[in-house]
C-alpha cells in the first residue's frame, strides 16, 4: 500500500447509517421525492466525531518503517486537523441545504395542494351552476303548449301555476294580435298620410321638390316603392296639369288685355268721332242762328 493511499484511508471519518454525510455525498446526492423527509433531531444533526481505534502495535517489516514514520508525522501535522474541520463544516453546510431544501419544498407543497383545492371548488361551483341552468332546460314545457297538467300529489299549486300561465299566454297573444292589427292599421294610414304631404309638396313646388324627395327617400319596405313612385306620377301629373292650366289662363289673360284695349281704342275712336260731329253740329247751330237772327 503506498503513503498517499495509506493515509487517505486512515484521515476519513467513520460513518454509520446516522452519522452525517460526507462532503463527496453531497455533491453526488440523488434527487429527492417531493415528499418531504422527516425532521431529523437535534442528535441527529450533531457532528459525529471520527472514532479512533486503538490497535495493537504490529512490527513492521523494514521496508515499511519509513511509511510508519511518515504516518506519526502526518499525525502531528496541523493540516490534517484543518481538512477534518473543513470536512465537518461542508457537512454541517449541506446538512442545513437539506433541511432548507426540504422546508421550501414542503412549503411549495402546502401552497400547491391549496390552489388545487381551491380550483376544484370553483370548477365544483361552476358545474353546479351549469347543473341549475341545464335542469329547467330538459324539462318539457307544457304551458308553451297550453295544456292543462295537474300535479300528482295533493298540492296542486304547480298546476294551478301552469294553468294561470297558460291563461296569460293566451290573454297575451290575444292582445298581441289585436295590438299589431291595430298597429299596422295605424301605420298604413301614417304612410298614406306621408304620401299624400309628399303629393302636396311636389304639387306645390314642383319638379325641384319632386327631385329632393327621390334623393331623400332612403331605404323604404317591400311596396313603399311602388306607392311613392305612384304618388309622384299623380303628383307630376297634377303639377304639369296646373302648369298647363296656368299657362292657359296667362293666354286667356293676355288674349283679354288685348280685346279690352281693341275695345277702348274703339271707345275712344267712337267717342273722338261723336266729339268731332258734335262740334261740327254745334257748328251749323250756331250758323243757323245767327241767319235766322239776321232776318
Amino acid at each position: 500500500m503506498s503513503i498517499n493511499t495509506w493515509s487517505r484511508s486512515t484521515t476519513q471519518p467513520v460513518t454509520d447509517k446516522h452519522a452525517t454525510v460526507s462532503a463527496k455525498s453531497l455533491f453526488s446526492r440523488p434527487h429527492k421525492s417531493l415528499t418531504p423527509a422527516p425532521a431529523r433531531t437535534s442528535v441527529a444533526r450533531q457532528s459525529i466525531v471520527p472514532l479512533r481505534v486503538t490497535k495493537p502495535r504490529q512490527s513492521l517489516p523494514p521496508e515499511q518503517c519509513g511509511s510508519s514514520r511518515v504516518y506519526g508525522k502526518r499525525q502531528n501535522d496541523p493540516r490534517v486537523g484543518l481538512a477534518d474541520k473543513l470536512i465537518e463544516s461542508l457537512d454541517r453546510y449541506g446538512e442545513t441545504l437539506h433541511d432548507r431544501s426540504a422546508i421550501d419544498l414542503e412549503e411549495t407543497e402546502r401552497k400547491f395542494g391549496s390552489n388545487l383545492d381551491e380550483l376544484a371548488l370553483d370548477v365544483e361551483a361552476h358545474c353546479h351552476k351549469l347543473g341549475e341552468i341545464e335542469e329547467p332546460l330538459q324539462k318539457p314545457i307544457t304551458t308553451e303548449a297550453l295544456t292543462n297538467v295537474r300535479s300528482a300529489g295533493n298540492d296542486a299549486v304547480a298546476g294551478t301555476e301552469e294553468v294561470l300561465l297558460k291563461e296569460s299566454i293566451s290573454e297575451f297573444r290575444k292582445l298581441n294580435e289585436e295590438k299589431g292589427q291595430i298597429l299596422r292599421q295605424l301605420w298604413g294610414e301614417w304612410e298614406d298620410v306621408q304620401l299624400q304631404i309628399m303629393s302636396l309638396a311636389v304639387e306645390l313646388y314642383g319638379k325641384d321638390s319632386l327631385h329632393v324627395l327621390q334623393m331623400q327617400s332612403g331605404p323604404l319596405k317591400p311596396g313603399q316603392l311602388e306607392r311613392l313612385h305612384d304618388m309622384f306620377k299623380v303628383a307630376k301629373n297634377g303639377y304639369d296639369e296646373r302648369c298647363r292650366n296656368h299657362a292657359e289662363f296667362q293666354r286667356s289673360l293676355d288674349d283679354f288685355e288685348e280685346d279690352m284695349g281693341q275695345i277702348s281704342n274703339k271707345a275712344r275712336n267712337v267717342a273722338k268721332e261723336i266729339h268731332e260731329k258734335k262740334t261740327e253740329n254745334m257748328k251749323q247751330i250756331t250758323t243757323l242762328l245767327q241767319q235766322f237772327t239776321e232776318d
